[in-house]
């Protein structure tokens, strides 16, 4: 919206490409700061960068106008908001006939739009694995369907309490939805956060929990469960490793402590097996 606004804004003023100077990029960042998130102004601050540098490459303008320029630095925080396994549980108990989508989120690593977009042959219990391959996202109130986040089609393993809450869903057509509302439409994220999801979310004693941070209760979950950053990458579906120890860094740094106790247990094992007695020591 700010980049669309932006560029009205160029039109209106009669200006082309070459008209951009570093000097307005830099007012249009400050300007942008002030309005909206540093993600936003980033992203969108990446849109444009990649919109001059092609106009670099067709000759239409000598050099970009966004090169050089000061971003405000995106801070994540590492205090996530996460359940421990006992929470998850008992909150999809909480959301009754909607357990299997807190589920798909917390024990799957799912994101809300994919979760709402999974059909059914995207589910196979035989081989344990479901393939997340679609979401439906809704855009200015239209459900949209179409591909994962950055076009990662991935499979996820299913943990046997996910398995056993799947099961009753998945008799229908294959391209049937997974999870609907009770009149067989489909999950739209306000309306849950209205009628279940928070409600559910407090009485397990997480009050302002959100659909996305079940998400990241499935990373802390599987880093628990001894998950490396490729692996985690892979199953929830990120461009780079890098990006999920960005996000993730918190928690694989409090799971070093789990990691000496690990190379304790082993060490401490090699030196029982190891121990010269008389009886094996060798003789002179």
């Amino acid at each position: 919206q700010a980049l669309k606004r932006w560029a009205l804004n160029k039109r209106n003023e009669n200006q082309d490409a070459s008209d951009v100077t570093p000097a307005v990029i830099r007012r249009w960042v400050v300007a942008a700061t002030a309005e909206y998130s540093p993600k936003t102004v980033q992203n969108t601050f990446a849109v444009l960068s990649q919109i001059f540098k092609q106009a670099q490459l067709d000759g239409r303008i000598d050099a970009n106008p966004c090169s050089g320029i000061k971003r405000p630095k995106v801070t994540r925080n590492p205090d996530l908001l996460v359940l421990d396994a006992a929470q998850v549980m008992a909150m999809a108990e909480e959301a009754g006939r909607y357990r299997a989508a807190v589920l798909l989120m917390a024990l799957a690593g799912l994101r809300w739009s994919e979760m709402a977009g999974l059909q059914r042959r995207d589910v196979n219990l035989d081989t344990g694995e479901i393939f997340v391959r679609r979401q439906l996202q809704e855009v200015k109130g239209v459900l949209t369907p179409g591909l994962p986040k950055h076009d990662k089609i991935r499979r996820v393993p299913i943990p046997a309490q996910l398995a056993q809450a799947l099961a009753p869903l998945l008799d229908g057509e294959p391209t049937g939805l997974v999870m609907t509302t009770p009149a067989g439409t489909a999950l739209r994220v306000g309306n849950a956060r209205r009628d279940w999801f928070n409600a559910a979310a407090e009485a397990v004693g997480a009050p302002g929990l959100t659909p996305h941070d079940l998400r990241h209760t499935y990373a802390s979950l599987a880093v628990q469960a001894g998950a490396n950053p490729k692996q985690l990458q892979e199953a929830m579906g990120h461009h780079s490793a890098s990006f999920t120890l960005d996000v993730y860094a918190s928690l694989f740094a409090s799971d070093l402590h789990r990691l000496g106790q690990t190379l304790d247990t082993l060490f401490s094992t090699a030196r029982g097996q190891n121990v010269v007695t008389n009886e094996t020591r060798p003789v002179a």
